[in-house]
């Protein structure tokens, strides 16, 4: 199975060249919400703008520089086209944003249909597109960097850690992983680049060459992610969030929808098979958009975003009826109805309404806001300010939990004779005159241990054994010992 990265980094500016063509040619930038360019054209690069630069500063370099806002929404919209191409080849396709997008490719040929995918993304975004391939993420980003345009680079699988070994160490810091609360974060900060750089650590070779344990002192349980990393060995899967999916029922009569009683039977047919869908994916949808066709082939739709996620007909009815009401009536026979379930997924909650872009809510959103805020003020009058909390105030307190996967019962403390592989990874072990094999590592970490008088640190491992057994090994310098079986 391979992966596959395209990069536009241009992208955000070929759309603004669309929208407005008299932009082509000149030098042109968009910047962020503080005033930092984000992207710089060719021929504003050429008088010294550069990525990263104050606004300010730009513009003494290149004072015909015209500067644009960075417009995600309307990018996403535009690079639509670039994903649906994309999906033309995969069934797995993950965009990130409209400039990075990875898809899955398997098959006989996989490499061959790469170029000619590169070529129709040039084609339809009417810019640089960059491409490379190999068998994890991390690699094939790694890969569309060092692709010069039209080259797609493509990494042999086996080959990930030659290939990897004179990239700089600041492509990790830029590789953005899933992180434990589902957003994307990046693996090292600039403090933990200023750690690798006291240990000369300067490209991805470096680290392999660095011992395990004076990572692990600097960077933790960070340490396994990097020295993976090095070895192209990233291991997160890539997901398919391209298209999304969508329930859709319509309901037509070629001779008009004569009165209401006929138009809430189509609508409710709608509803019950929409519902039907939802509950055969066990989803809910969160966003349903009624379209109503007319006998001279006009057509208007309605969209609400739901309060709670829903997968009742009745309830999806109820909305439909509302999208009706609110669309403007025409003197013209009715032929088609349609209902549409989209942001569809597994999560239950209530849906703000203060986030609701629905203009029919009463009030604006600072409206709502100042109810909101009144709503709070009198909830800690009456029953105390720690007794209600928004969701902000509950932010970044996270606590660390210990979850045990399986039940160590047997607690013992007896020294034992390991093998370890290369990476310091118990293999083999002997227990009362024989050996065992050991199938997998299934967790590792360090703890400050006291005991002998002075703090040292000591390594423990979660193993599971060819006995299908699973033990708690301990390391402390060159000593082994069991603390823990399972029954």
């Amino acid at each position: 199975m391979w992966i596959v990265c395209y990069h536009l980094p241009y992208f955000g500016l070929a759309c603004e060249r669309k929208r407005q063509t008299e932009l082509r040619g000149q030098p042109l930038a968009l910047a962020t919400s503080d005033s930092l360019i984000r992207v710089a054209s060719e021929e504003a690069v050429r008088s010294g703008v550069r990525d990263g630069m104050a606004v300010s500063a730009a513009r003494i370099f290149c004072p015909e520089l015209t500067v644009k806002p960075y417009d995600l929404p309307a990018y996403e919209e535009m690079a639509e086209a670039v994903w649906n191409r994309i999906a033309l080849d995969s069934s797995c396709v993950e965009p990130l944003s409209p400039e990075v997008c990875f898809a899955m490719l398997s098959g006989p040929g996989a490499g061959d249909r790469l170029l000619p995918s590169a070529a129709d993304i040039h084609r339809i975004a009417e810019t640089t597109v960059y491409a490379g391939m190999a068998t994890s993420r991390f690699t094939a980003r790694v890969a569309a960097a060092r692709d010069v345009g039209n080259h797609p680079v493509v990494v042999a699988p086996g080959h990930e850690t030659e290939f990897l070994a004179s990239c700089p160490i600041e492509c990790i810091a830029s590789f953005e992983r899933q992180g434990a609360n589902g957003k994307r974060q990046e693996v090292l900060d600039a403090s933990e680049m200023e750690r690798l750089s006291r240990l000369g650590v300067r490209v991805l070779g470096d680290l392999l060459s660095v011992e395990e344990r004076d990572l692990y002192r600097l960077f933790h349980e960070k340490a396994f992610v990097l020295r993976r990393l090095a070895r192209g060995l990233d291991r997160e899967p890539v997901r398919a969030l391209w298209p999304p999916m969508v329930i859709e029922h319509s309901v037509r009569q070629d001779e008009g929808i004569a009165d209401t009683m006929m138009l809430d039977t189509a609508m409710r047919m709608c509803a019950d098979k929409v519902s039907a869908g939802l509950k055969r994916e066990r989803k809910h949808c969160r966003l349903l958009t009624l379209t109503v066709g007319y006998e001279n082939g006009l057509t208007q739709s309605k969209s609400e975003r739901l309060r709670t996620p829903e997968d009742q007909a009745a309830a999806l009815l109820r909305a439909a009826q509302r999208l009706f009401s609110r669309i403007p009536p025409i003197m013209l026979s009715c032929r088609e109805v349609s209902l549409r379930a989209s942001a569809i997924g597994i999560a239950r909650g209530i849906q703000p309404a203060l986030l609701d872009d629905n203009e029919f809510l009463r009030g604006l959103p600072h409206e709502r806001q100042e109810r909101l805020d009144t709503a709070m003020r009198l909830v800690h009058e009456r029953f105390g300010p720690d007794k209600v909390a928004p969701a902000t105030h509950w932010h970044d307190r996270s606590r660390p939990f210990r979850l045990w996967t399986y039940p160590l019962s047997r607690r013992m403390n007896e020294p034992i004779e390991v093998v370890t592989d290369s990476m310091g990874n118990p293999v083999r072990y002997a227990r009362q005159g024989r050996w065992w094999d050991i199938t997998r590592v299934q967790n590792r970490w360090s703890e400050a241990d006291g005991r002998t008088g002075r703090l040292e640190e000591r390594m423990v491992f979660r193993v599971e054994a060819a006995s299908s057994s699973f033990l708690e090994l301990h390391r402390s310098g060159d000593r082994w010992r069991i603390t823990a079986v399972a029954d």
